[in-house]
């Protein structure tokens, strides 16, 4: 029974119901932990997606990342994420995880607008930090009473359509 019950559900998700709306996004930015400066992203169905993020290309430090989102209601509304950043900078090679949010405006069922804000954290050198800034990662002064920091940004996509 096991082995029926997998092969039915192994079925119903590649059938082509289940990819009826397969897209292409891509996206431009400004500070977005999930889809960066510029990204492109595939969607199998509306309320997955994932894809490749380039970060910031007028900071001081070099930043790739790969990322993946559960749409809630589809292209359109609310959304969750996580992002994971490859950071090369001053003290090294970084890798910022990054979760968190956003809503997504669809206009003309082609371009999107979009907000996020993402919680996140990084690795590297043997620690683990709460703030990276201008290509250095760093933790408050004692007195500091914020346990993390927010990374927020907005951007603008357009999806095309692969079906």
């Amino acid at each position: 029974m096991k082995n029926r019950l997998l092969t039915i559900i192994f079925v119903l998700l590649l059938s082509g119901a289940a990819f009826s709306d397969n897209s292409l996004e891509i996206d431009l930015g400004y500070f977005s932990p999930n889809k960066g400066f510029s990204g492109i992203r595939y969607s199998p169905v509306s309320v997955l997606s994932f894809g490749f993020i380039w970060g910031g290309p007028f900071s001081n430090y070099t930043d790739f990342g790969i990322a993946g989102s559960y749409h809630f209601l589809g292209e359109e509304g609310p959304y969750v994420f996580q992002s994971h950043h490859w950071l090369n900078s001053y003290v090294g090679n970084m890798w910022e995880i990054n979760t968190g949010g956003g809503y997504q405006f669809l206009f003309l069922r082609k371009i999107l607008a979009y907000a996020e804000v993402g919680v996140p954290f990084y690795i590297g050198g043997w620690q683990v930090w709460r703030y990276y800034d201008d290509g250095m990662p760093y933790n408050r002064n004692a007195g500091d009473l914020v346990l993390t920091s927010f990374r927020a940004g907005f951007g603008l996509g357009y999806i095309f359509r692969l079906d």
